[in-house]
């Protein structure tokens, strides 16, 4: 009775150790597949930005002067893209020595979506008339923030630009 006692129990720690080993495998291909299942979510969402023209191409801005009480921002944006506008952001920065008014913003396009609802945008060419109210040295810094989309199927992060614009003295504009 003492060896079949002996065998029993040494037979139970032989399958309990095999248990012990079936069950860190099982973990190993869990963690594996879970490992797999983010790589292919990773590849997935940097293969999306890829097909997506860069900001800089999509959202051409450029500045030019008017009159000499005036600039114009100019906003070119691609075909089947559009920029919020409720995001648009103007000023002149902290070291430009040109101050400027408030932005006068052309009307935006009304659009509605079932999960956002009601939104506003601006696509195609968009001129945005921008008053010149203290002329300083001429040397005009203007910050410009937005964020655009490709029909809402991909949404670019904020886009924060800088530009200049050496403004032309009030005595020798042409007001074209």
């Amino acid at each position: 009775m003492k060896i079949k006692t002996r065998l029993t129990q040494s037979t139970k720690g032989f399958i309990s150790v095999l248990q012990y080993k079936a069950e860190i495998n099982n973990v190993k291909k869990i963690l594996i597949l879970i490992l797999a299942l983010l790589m292919s979510a990773a590849n997935s969402a940097n293969s999306n930005s890829a097909n997506y023209l860069p900001a800089e191409i999509v959202f051409k801005t450029t500045l030019i002067q008017k009159t000499p009480t005036q600039i114009q921002l100019v906003f070119d944006i691609a075909k089947d893209y559009d920029v919020y506008a409720n995001h648009v952001k103007i000023s002149a920065d902290k070291l430009s020595s040109v101050k400027i008014g408030s932005p006068i913003m052309p009307t935006p396009i009304l659009l509605h979506n079932d999960i956002i609802g009601d939104y506003t945008v601006y696509k195609a060419k968009v001129f945005i008339s921008i008053p010149v109210t203290e002329f300083g040295n001429g040397n005009l810094i203007l910050n410009i923030s937005f964020q655009g989309c490709k029909n809402l199927s991909y949404c670019y992060p904020p886009v924060d630009r800088i530009l200049n614009l050496k403004l032309r003295n009030r005595t020798n504009i042409s007001g074209k």
